[in-house]
């Protein structure tokens, strides 16, 4: 699948000492086109907003935990990196120390992931997963699930829920980053009904389409 692959570029990440090199489709705009044409999304390819907000705070979250340096912030940690796409939040979380998971129903993600993680020295596992189908055996728990841009379609709130409430530890944390397309009271009413506690944080003020991103911590009440 890697060598089907659109051609990329790679992008230069830096939170102080924590430093990546991410790749992601070149030509976003081509890859769009023929996604349309072809009935897929091209949400895959691409770090969002939505996944660089969930970046920033997991860099200070690391940062505050281990100062100097914070590069072992989260051993010991198993990480989920849930809908992928190029991998950059399970990548930094690998950086940082965690067994990190990739996993995204798209094989052309998976494949471009698995080449972030190799190129910034993170031996990930990558699994091809859909969160609304049973996963493989033996599959997590997680101590932390990270999700970037996993609700831009109806009933993927709940799918998500559900698969994190099923998957994450006990004392586990779930941090959604969403870029404003759902209301916060969806989210806190969903979550509640599925016995999860949901605070809200806006990460970046604004709108869906000017960048705007909202961070649902997640865990069980």
């Amino acid at each position: 699948m890697e060598d089907r692959l659109p051609p990329t570029e790679a992008r230069q990440l830096e939170w102080g000492e924590i430093a990546l090199e991410i790749e992601q489709v070149a030509d976003l705009a081509s890859l769009a086109h023929d996604s349309v044409r072809r009935g897929i999304d091209p949400y895959w390819a691409y770090l969002w907003p939505s996944a660089h907000a969930l970046m920033d705070a997991l860099a200070r979250l690391a940062q505050q935990l281990v100062p100097e340096p914070p590069h072992r912030a989260f051993v010991g940690r198993r990480v989920l990196d849930l809908g992928c796409g190029p991998g950059g939040t399970g990548v930094l979380a690998g950086v940082l120390g965690a067994t990190v998971t990739l996993a995204d129903r798209r094989p052309e993600a998976l494949a471009l992931a698995g080449r972030n993680a190799a190129r910034n020295g993170v031996d990930a596992t990558t699994v091809l997963l859909d969160w609304d189908d049973p996963p493989p055996e033996g599959f997590g728990p997680f101590d932390a699930i990270l999700a970037a841009d996993v609700l831009y379609g109806d009933g993927m709130l709940r799918g998500v829920l559900r698969f994190i409430k099923a998957h994450l530890t006990p004392t586990g944390r779930a941090v959604i980053a969403d870029p404003m397309r759902v209301e916060p009271a969806g989210v806190t009413g969903a979550g509640r009904l599925l016995g999860l506690e949901v605070q809200t944080h806006v990460a970046r003020p604004g709108q869906t389409h000017t960048g705007g991103v909202t961070l649902y911590t997640v865990s069980s009440r």
